[in-house]
């Protein structure tokens, strides 16, 4: 039984919203969280007021507090006054719902991953816009701002986001619509599974892996006779002119060469493999993490959330486009030489050409004057052991009778 499932998540999402009129279950309090009044969310976020709630906090300045954490920020750093009152406006525009989010760590674990507002800031801006895409809502019509509290026991970050104008379409109603609220649950599943994903040790060595990996494949055409054999056969079936990429249409019918070449590559060429099997074994190392994230937060589409066929599907693209550039390569030199020889090409790209013939046919020569001395230097051997052959030949043609009395007593 796997140990996880009766452990506390590291990570808690709680997530409310509150609708514009008189709609849902949390309309009541929509003023608080949409800066409709001087004491608003922002502030209580912001800087917090003493005497809770009975003292109708200002939650912006909360959210932002000197003294609980750094201040109010967003995707691009901590926010300006001028940006704040922005802000503050289009709460109080805006027709549509106002979210409420507040992400939680466990005692010990937020003390080790979430000390301060540039950590709380590179997590919200690495994972907030996938979870919007995840739970329904436009990242580029998504309006956010957060702020980091460490004044309790768990650490955690306050947050806010809303749309900045209606884009959804409904069946049956006329014009464009806001979202109605409740958000996709695979959405917050995947929102806690990254929050964990983000600060694993394993992310940043996965993509240290896997730069190894493309940098040996990238390596491996200057020493590998066969990939160079390889690559040149797939550039008789490229455009001459125009270098397409592995997600091309034009290029979908030549994946299954490409990625021939990169198994080639991953198999073949030492330092690509010994990449390849680091990678592998923390990928698998990942997937293992992120299934005890699944248990402990008592997810059940685990499947959603594993990563290594994505990965691999994203080396092998990545593999994929260097070979297709190495090819489209090889592709233009051959014909840069064929126009330089027909006399059709400038001067500087015929004496390139010419250079490179006059290479090839300078190596040529130094590799029959080798074959020839090397010949020669056999043949001169082969005469000497022929001539040391002839007083034995002599010998045995004079006493053919010896051979006939060994042959007796055999």
């Amino acid at each position: 039984m796997n140990n996880t499932v009766n452990e506390t998540p590291n990570v808690l999402v709680r997530l409310k919203y509150y609708p514009q009129g008189n709609g849902g279950g949390y309309s009541g309090r929509r003023s608080f969280y949409a800066s409709g009044g001087a004491d608003d969310y922002m502030k209580y976020i912001e800087k917090g007021i003493a005497g809770g709630e009975t003292a109708k906090p200002d939650y912006m300045d909360y959210v932002g507090s000197g003294v609980k954490g750094d201040g109010l920020f967003g995707a691009d750093g901590i926010l300006s006054k001028e940006l704040k009152a922005e802000i503050r406006k289009q709460l109080r525009e805006t027709g549509g719902n106002v979210w409420d989010m507040v992400i939680s760590f466990k005692e010990g674990y937020g003390d080790r991953h979430m000390r301060d507002t540039a950590t709380a800031q590179g997590l919200l801006k690495a994972r907030l816009n996938k979870f919007f895409k995840a739970a329904g809502l436009n990242p580029d019509n998504t309006v956010w701002f957060a702020g980091l509290h460490t004044n309790t026991d768990n650490a955690h970050v306050h947050a806010c986001f809303f749309e900045r104008e209606p884009v959804f379409l409904r069946r049956g109603k006329e014009g464009k619509h806001y979202h109605q609220g409740k958000l996709r649950q695979a959405g917050i599943d995947g929102l806690k599974v990254g929050i964990e994903q983000y600060f694993s040790d394993t992310a940043m060595q996965l993509k240290a892996d896997r730069a190894e990996l493309i940098a040996a494949a990238r390596e491996s055409v200057n020493y590998d006779k066969q990939i160079k054999d390889k690559i040149s056969a797939l550039a008789e079936l490229l455009s001459p002119i125009f270098k397409l990429n592995y997600d091309s249409d034009r290029v979908y019918p030549l994946r299954p060469r490409i990625n021939g070449i990169t198994d080639h590559i991953i198999r073949h060429y030492a330092p690509a493999r010994d990449a390849y099997l680091k990678m592998s074994g923390t990928l698998r190392k990942r997937d293992d993490e992120t299934v005890a994230i699944c248990d402990r937060q008592k997810i059940k589409n685990v499947g959603a959330f594993l990563v290594h066929d994505k990965v691999m599907e994203d080396l092998y693209r990545r593999i994929g486009n260097q070979v297709i550039d190495f090819a489209f390569n090889v592709r233009q030199r051959r014909d840069r030489d064929k126009w330089a020889r027909e006399g059709n090409a400038k001067p500087y790209i015929r004496r390139a050409a010419r250079r490179r013939f006059l290479t090839s046919l300078r190596n040529c020569l130094k590799l029959k004057a080798i074959a020839e001395t090397e010949c020669l230097r056999d043949f001169k051997d082969y005469l000497k052991r022929l001539e040391a052959a002839k007083p034995e030949a002599k010998y045995e043609k004079d006493e053919p009778h010896l051979e006939k009395e060994e042959a007796c007593m055999d």
